[in-house]
């Protein structure tokens, strides 16, 4: 999504898909020891309201 702002992968992008993956793991993880997953919840809805915007063709620079 970061792509519609300079319509190209630029080092930012890859930054912030490369720390993603760790911040959600560290949520998840803390979500499940405190069985409290409303954090958890909630990146899961905008992580599917994300996909939903590129497979529908909102952004069009998605391919």
């Amino acid at each position: 999504m970061l792509v519609t702002l300079d319509q190209e992968i630029g080092v930012p992008a890859l930054v912030m898909a490369l720390v993603q993956f760790p911040v959600f793991g560290f949520v998840a993880g803390r979500a499940m020891a405190r069985e409290k997953y409303g954090a958890l919840i909630a990146i899961a809805a905008l992580h599917i309201v994300g996909v939903a915007l590129c497979f529908s063709r909102a952004i069009p620079n998605f391919s």
